[in-house]
Parts: structure tokens; C-alpha cells; sequence
């Protein structure tokens, strides 16, 4: 320990020298006054012995004693001032001892314990008046163990003469486990005698829980890394599920475990896999009711449970479960977005208690397994779902063709035959015809069970156009509106609607010569649709009543109108001439 030092000050040494050399000089003026006005007649010899010892011995006796009483109160002066010091630090030394958060104990040479702090006292729970004198051993575990630790404790000191950061599990007043991590060292004095020893414990509970929390987190991802990567190898369900149970079985250290699934039509659970010893399973039991022993109850209320004497647990109903005394089991729901998929249900041996870090692994395991099995079930109906829409494109393909042989067989029915009323019939059934099959046309080519009326209008117009124009007829038609989806029905029904409007606006609107404008608009407001068609012919005729028509192809218009799309049908001449077709209905 180092204290300040005292030099000596200037006015110290000038008293040191001017003393003396002051009395020095008064003696020898005294001498030569006392000889010359005095005693002229005393002896020479007797005054040069009176200047030496008075004058010069005295003087220096003087000195040195001056310079000894200054040199002893300068002394004087560092001596206080080093105690001060030392009282200082040792004040400071006491006061960060009793505030320190760590627990600092002294031991006399024979390990008792001679002084503890505040923050032994707050950590230990175990007041100064009944510790002291006390072994270390009673803050340790009780018996042969803290025995033990305490024996290791000093062994290690005994070999390095300091241990450091040592950890040990200590016990607290009220019995409680208190992860400490201890420095301990010898206290010697001067000579090398062994005084005691200081030991300083800190808590590190905290970070032994942090580091828990880690490793816990760690397994954690090691098993649902390992659930999910079994499951994703797996072509079926029945495999993926086994895979997964083995994975968590090896990562867990379990004895064995079953998944259950729910049977959707008997709403039972049944067995899909089990895994490990095979002593612990009944291969009869494999269906179980919701609500029935552990593995139903976590079906029923959605919660991770687990029994630890199968024996007398009161939730074991089944007989082969409650024979199983030495064992602890766990049951996992499993959830897909909420949905109750089946049960995960595990064993162990009775002294591996589930903790609340596995109950929390066996729940996040079950929601992985769920969740897995959703998505290879939606996979599966996904990949159904293409084979079926493969195969319905294929039918509409080839309806579409059937059906334009057929109108190719009209065709030559209509080039062969005389009869202009039924070239006339077999034109009208031909275009009829390639309107259904425009429908399947497009049908043919959409991933969805849908069809773009907007497009489809465009084809059957074109259709229409290229069948039903007359050679000196010039028709010019647009048509606009945003896409919009019907089913195949609506869209066949609404195709042979549109074809019979269009065929009757050719026929009776334009006459030959005469510049045709067709229009087809279509529009949709939440579920109303409305496809207008107008043309700038001459109009309706007088009196004309759709309700009283005998023509065969506004029948088949009225009728598919009311009948397949549930709509109504609306006929009236523009304003600016020509007439308008308005059909509404709802998808």
C-alpha cells in the first residue's frame, strides 16, 4: 500500500543552519567583547577554548539536535498523514464491501466464517449474528455434496493459491438452489502467515437461466429443423408422420410415442404410426374417441397434458395405459391454423420429468407436425385438383371438336341442299352450334372452371359475322367491357343468347348496301350484369311484343334468358335510330 510522502520544506532547512550559525556568531562576539572591555587580563588560551566549545561545539550540538526535533516532527506529520490515509481507504474498502451486490466472506485459518457483508446477507437470506463462526459447508447443498464442493474448493486453492470464477450450486436460508460462481484466495500477512481466506460469491442465476433459455431455444430448432425436414422428405403422410416421430423421439431421448389422426367421417382418432419400444403399445388399441384417456382430453380442450403416474392418474381410462406405472407420458394437439389435425402422444421413464421447456417443445413439435400435414393434404387436393382441370380442359376440348364436326357435317348438309328455307335452318343451327362450341373453346383453355364472357362475346360475334354476312352486306362491330367470369352453364346459355341476338340484328337491321354498325357492350356491378347489343338499322316494327313472338329464334332466346340465367331480356328503339337489345342477369 502506498502513501504520500513528506519532504522536508525550505524554512526547515534554513532553521536547520541558521540557528546554529546565529548562536556561533553571538558566542564569538560575546567572547571578544567580554575579553577587550571586560577581562583584558584573562588568558589567550582560556578565550580561544571558550570561542571553541561555546562558539563552535555548542553551535554544532545545536544543530544536530534542531535538525533531529525538525526530522521527528516532519516524521510526525507523514506518520499522521499515512494514518489519515489508511483510515481513508480503509473506510472505503469497508463501505464497498458492506454495499457490493456479490457476497464477500472472510474465513479465519480454520474455516469459519469471521466476517459477512450486506450482500451476503440479501443473497443467502442469513443474518451476520447466525452465520458467524459458521463452516461454508452451510451455504452450500446439505450432506456429503456441499461437503464435496467445498473439499474441491479448497483443493484448488491449495494447489494455485487463488481460484477464480469457479461455479457450484450454493443453497439459500429458505432451501432454495442459488447457482454461484466463486473467487476464493489465501490472506497472509507480511511474513507469509496464513491469516484466513476471502471468498466472494455472485449470484449467477440469471445468466445460468439465459444460458438455459439458449439452449432450450437451441434444441428447440434442432427438433422442429429436424420434424420438418423428415416431413419434406416424405412422399406420403404415413411416412412424413413416421419420419417426424422418429426424429423426435432420437432428439428428445424418448422411449416411445404414436400420432393419431382424426377420421374425418368417424370423427375418432386413429392410429397412424408408433415408434420405439414396442412393449409400451397395444397394436389393438388403435382408434380412440375425443375425450377418452390423455390422448383425447388434449384433442378435446387443444392443451399439451401430461400424466405422471399412468397408474393413478385419473385421466388414464385405458387399462394398457395404466399398467405403464414407471413411465410418464405426454400428449400434443395437433393444430393446423386452429384446426384439430390429430394428437402427438410420448413416453418416458418416470425420473425424466416432462419440464415446461419440453411440454412447450412437444406443443411447438405438434403445431410443426399440423401444419405439415395440412400442407401435404392441401398439396395432394392441389395436385388433384390439376389432374381434374387437365382432364375437364381435355373434355371441353374435345366437346369442342365434336361439336365443330357436327357443324362441319351441317355444312355440307347446307351446300348440298336446294331448299333455301333450309339452307336458311341449317345456317342458323350451324352458327348455334359454333357458338356453344366457342364456349368450350375457351374453356379448353382456362386453368379455371370459368370463361371471359367479354372474350367470348368477341368470338361468337366473330362467328356470327363470318357465317351470317351476305357478301354485299359491310358490318363493322365492337365490342368493350372489362373481363368478367361465368360458369360454363351460364356462359353456354349466354353464348346461344348473344349468337340469336347478333343473327337477328344481320338479318333484319342491315340491308344490302347499307354501312352495319354493331355493338356489344357488357358491364358487371357487384353481381348484376348487363350486356347491351345495338345496332343502326331501321328499328323494331309497330306493335312488336317480345312476349307474343312465334319466331323459333327469339323463343330460344327468351327462353334461355329466363330459364338458365334467370335474367330479363328488354327490346326498344334508339332515340337516334336503330335498335337495342339489353339482357340482364346475375352471376
Amino acid at each position: 500500500m502506498k502513501f504520500p510522502h513528506r519532504i522536508r520544506s525550505g524554512w526547515s532547512n534554513w532553521l536547520a543552519w541558521v540557528v546554529p550559525a546565529g548562536i556561533a556568531l553571538l558566542v564569538l562576539s560575546y567572547q571578544i567583547w567580554y575579553q577587550i572591555a571586560l577581562n583584558p587580563a584573562r588568558d589567550v588560551l582560556l578565550f580561544w577554548v571558550e570561542v571553541v566549545v561555546f562558539g563552535l561545539v555548542g553551535p554544532i550540538v545545536a544543530g544536530l539536535l534542531l535538525s533531529e526535533l525538525i526530522r521527528h516532527t516532519a516524521s510526525s506529520r507523514i506518520a499522521a498523514s499515512q494514518i489519515t490515509a489508511l483510515q481513508a481507504q480503509e473506510t472505503f474498502l469497508a463501505s464497498a464491501i458492506a454495499s457490493s451486490a456479490d457476497a464477500i466472506i472472510g474465513l479465519d485459518p480454520e474455516d469459519r466464517i469471521i466476517t459477512w457483508n450486506a450482500g451476503a446477507e440479501a443473497m443467502f437470506g442469513h443474518a451476520a449474528e447466525e452465520i458467524l463462526g459458521q463452516k461454508p459447508t452451510v451455504l452450500l447443498q446439505p450432506g456429503a455434496v456441499g461437503e464435496a464442493a467445498w473439499a474441491a474448493v479448497r483443493g484448488r486453492v491449495a494447489e494455485d493459491g487463488v481460484l477464480r470464477n469457479y461455479e457450484l450450486l450454493a443453497r439459500t436460508r429458505a432451501g432454495r438452489d442459488l447457482p454461484v460462481e466463486i473467487t476464493h484466495t489465501l490472506v497472509r500477512d507480511a511474513e507469509q502467515r496464513l491469516l484466513g481466506s476471502a471468498t466472494i460469491l455472485r449470484d449467477i442465476s440469471q445468466r445460468k437461466a439465459l444460458a438455459d433459455e439458449e439452449v432450450r431455444r437451441t434444441r428447440e430448432l434442432t427438433t422442429l429443423y429436424a420434424v420438418s425436414t423428415a416431413m419434406n422428405q416424405a412422399p406420403g403422410v404415413e411416412e412424413a408422420l413416421t419420419h417426424a416421430l422418429d426424429q423426435i423421439l432420437k432428439v428428445l431421448n424418448l422411449e416411445g410415442g404414436r400420432i393419431y389422426l382424426t377420421d374425418e367421417s368417424t370423427h375418432q382418432l386413429s392410429l397412424v404410426t408408433a415408434q420405439g419400444n414396442v412393449n409400451l403399445m397395444n397394436p389393438d388399441e388403435t382408434t380412440i374417441r375425443p375425450g377418452e384417456c390423455l390422448c383425447g382430453l388434449a384433442v378435446e380442450s387443444g392443451e399439451t397434458l401430461q400424466a405422471l403416474d399412468p397408474s393413478t392418474d385419473p385421466r388414464i381410462v385405458r387399462p394398457t395405459c395404466r399398467w405403464h406405472g414407471n413411465y410418464i407420458c405426454a400428449a400434443a394437439p395437433l393444430l393446423a391454423k386452429e384446426r384439430m389435425l390429430g394428437v402427438l402422444h410420448v413416453i418416458s421413464r418416470r425420473e425424466s420429468v416432462f419440464s415446461g421447456g419440453d411440454m412447450a417443445l412437444l406443443r411447438a413439435a405438434g403445431a410443426q407436425i399440423g401444419v405439415a400435414v395440412e400442407n401435404m393434404r392441401l398439396s395432394e387436393q392441389a395436385r388433384r385438383a390439376e389432374a381434374l382441370s387437365t382432364l375437364i380442359q381435355e373434355m371441353h376440348h374435345r366437346i369442342k371438336n365434336n361439336l365443330q364436326t357436327v357443324a362441319d357435317l351441317l355444312s355440307l348438309e347446307m351446300s348440298s341442299s336446294r331448299s333455301p328455307e333450309a339452307r336458311r335452318s341449317l345456317r342458323d343451327s350451324i352458327s348455334r352450334i359454333k357458338s356453344i362450341a366457342a364456349v368450350h373453346q375457351l374453356l379448353s383453355l382456362e386453368q379455371l372452371r370459368l370463361t371471359d364472357i367479354t372474350e367470348l362475346a368477341r368470338q361468337v360475334c366473330d362467328i356470327s359475322l363470318r357465317n351470317l354476312v351476305h357478301p354485299d352486306q359491310h358490318v363493322a362491330a365492337t365490342i368493350t367491357g372489362p373481363p368478367i367470369y361465368l360458369p360454363s352453364k351460364q356462359a353456354t346459355a349466354l353464348a346461344l343468347v348473344m349468337n340469336e341476338l347478333i343473327a337477328n340484328a344481320l338479318e333484319h337491321a342491315f340491308g344490302n348496301g347499307q354501312l352495319g354498325q354493331l355493338s356489344i357492350s357488357l358491364s358487371q356491378e357487384d353481381a348484376l350484369i348487363s350486356v347491351t347489343i345495338t345496332d343502326n338499322g331501321p328499328g323494331l316494327p309497330a306493335g312488336f311484343d317480345l312476349s307474343d313472338l312465334r319466331g323459333l329464334g327469339l323463343q330460344i332466346v327468351r327462353t334461355l334468358v329466363e330459364k338458365d340465367l334467370g335474367g330479363t331480356l328488354h327490346l326498344e328503339n334508339r332515340p337516334e335510330g336503330g335498335s337495342q337489345a339489353t339482357l340482364t342477369f346475375y352471376q
